[in-house]
């Protein structure tokens, strides 16, 4: 029985990006708690924190948890290995053979992130292991091992 060589995402990575909107969103809230509370604590350029700081900062924090409430579904725990991929996410939980989704990685994000669709146009986003290159220009190359291999699937 032939064995294969299978990856895991990096599981501190994908819950890190799929909370990073939650964290910014609690900071902004905490932050604008206490300069209602103290507001010689906040002090933006130079001043205490006025009420218009207070609003932005509060709007801020709304559109960080409106982004982490659209997008916490869509990062998902991959498995994957040389005949099949495995897509683990709070809403779905699948087994594609590599010919039944499309996978391709996001340009400019690092560590490299990836984009999958599955057969029912499902879109989801995974992460590989924190080995990667990336050229001042914003260009990200993956040198895991999870990454050759999916490179390898694309081509082949």
């Amino acid at each position: 029985m032939k064995r294969t060589n299978s990856f895991a995402s990096n599981k501190f990575y994908f819950r890190f990006i799929r909370n990073a909107f939650l964290t910014v969103s609690l900071v902004l809230f905490l932050v604008a708690g206490l300069g209602v509370i103290f507001p010689d604590l906040v002090i933006i350029n130079g001043e205490s924190i006025s009420i218009d700081g207070l609003i932005t900062i509060c709007c801020l924090g709304f559109l960080s948890l409106v982004l982490f409430i659209l997008s916490r579904n869509k990062f998902a725990y991959a498995i994957i290995d040389s005949s099949s991929i495995t897509i683990i996410s709070p809403k779905k939980r699948g087994k594609f053979s590599w010919p039944e989704v499309t996978v391709r990685q996001v340009p400019f994000i690092f560590p490299p992130l990836y984009k999958i669709t599955t057969p029912d146009q499902k879109t989801f986003f995974f992460n590989t292991e924190n080995k990667y290159i990336l050229f001042s220009f914003g260009v990200v190359i993956d040198i895991s091992q999870m990454g050759e291999l999916i490179k390898k699937k694309r081509i082949g």
